[in-house]
């Protein structure tokens, strides 16, 4: 009866120390990854739209079921300036850290718009928002301000086709978007 008792207490620590350590690990391995593979395709602080086979290999996603345009970015040299043009479809536009935290999320009902500036900033730390650097949380210019806590991250546009013959003509306004580096002010 003990030796029962003791495997399966070592059967479920051993099940909890593997869900521990995929739960805190692998997030952060996967989305460095995508990062790593989507500055090869694209670039650092440059917008691009995946075609086919990239969209596949890189987001794991069906070219048919969706248009995904991404941006790896870098912001120890400033903040990123996202200027978006989406199609007038459903569509959904998520940045997210390096460790793989979402950091901000929108879609073409909540935006209200589907052209908009978002710009996404180095959040100051807990020393700097107790010295006063955190600033206002408001609407710069004609868009939204972002902060996040580290400075490589992602962000990823999917347009969702409704229609697979769409593709070319929702991923030639897509790529009208841009991300750029500018210092902070």
């Amino acid at each position: 009866m003990i030796r029962i008792i003791s495997w399966l207490l070592s059967a479920a620590l051993f099940a909890v120390v593997t869900h521990i350590a995929y739960v805190m690990f692998v997030p952060q391995f996967e989305m460095r990854q995508i990062i790593s593979d989507s500055a090869a395709a694209a670039g650092i602080n440059r917008f691009a739209v995946l075609d086919a086979g990239q969209q596949q290999l890189i987001l794991k996603e069906r070219a048919d079921a969706a248009v995904a345009g991404l941006c790896a970015y870098d912001l120890s040299d400033g903040m990123l300036v996202f200027d978006a043009d989406f199609p007038e479809a459903m569509w959904s536009f998520a940045i997210y850290s390096d460790s793989g935290k979402d950091t901000y999320a929108i879609n073409e009902a909540q935006a209200g718009t589907s052209r908009f500036r978002l710009t996404v900033k180095r959040s100051p730390g807990l020393l700097g928002m107790l010295w006063g650097e955190a600033g206002e949380a408001r609407a710069i210019d004609d868009g939204w301000t972002v902060t996040t806590p580290s400075d490589r991250g992602l962000a990823i546009v999917w347009v969702a086709l409704d229609d697979r013959n769409l593709r070319n003509s929702y991923a030639e306004m897509m790529k009208k978007s841009a991300c750029h580096i500018e210092p902070e002010s």
